[in-house]
């Protein structure tokens, strides 16, 4: 994901410049500010902050400033920030690495309905996770080893997927 969002360079070949959104884990946001208002800074011309308004209630989100908040709501705020930027800059490929990771099964829920629901051939989120953080059967899974990217069906299990990695049995596509 960071190689697709222009963050590093690839190992070999090169990769057509696209729009894409990477939000890493060392991102940080202004301690003093509250979410919405991160959300009213994310969003100059105010087209997505309802949007915002509404992720962070259904997350559940409190409304304190960042630096205050658990470390739960933090990755929840930053989900829905995410979203807001890539939405705002008109960026259609949104890449979250563990979105899930310390989350609640509650928040995990919203989320992935939220995804579901909002299904927009124009707008695409790629999420990277460990399989046993998969919540719902994944559209479509792409396997990335040795610079060299698979895809598998979506019903593959992780074994498979292990054993597949292992012997390099996989068809380059």
């Amino acid at each position: 994901m960071k190689t697709l969002a222009g963050l590093i360079p690839p190992l070999a070949g090169k990769l057509d410049r696209i729009p894409v959104l990477y939000l890493s884990d060392d991102v940080d946001f202004p301690a003093r500010l509250t979410p919405r208002e991160i959300v009213q800074c994310l969003d100059p011309g105010a087209h997505f902050r309802a949007l915002g308004t509404e992720l962070l209630a259904g997350l559940e989100v409190e409304n304190k400033r960042y630096s205050l908040l658990s470390k739960g709501n933090r990755q929840k705020a930053r989900v829905v920030f995410a979203e807001i930027i890539s939405r705002a800059r008109k960026i259609y490929f949104l890449g979250l690495d563990e979105p899930f990771a310390g989350l609640d099964f509650q928040a995990r829920d919203y989320l992935v309905s939220r995804w579901l629901g909002n299904v927009n051939r124009e707008r695409h989120l790629l999420v990277s996770m460990h399989p046993s953080e998969i919540p719902v059967a994944p559209s479509q899974i792409l396997l990335v080893s040795d610079g060299k990217i698979w895809t598998v069906p979506p019903t593959t299990s992780w074994s498979e997927i292990r054993t597949l990695l292992q012997t390099s049995e996989l068809i380059s596509v």
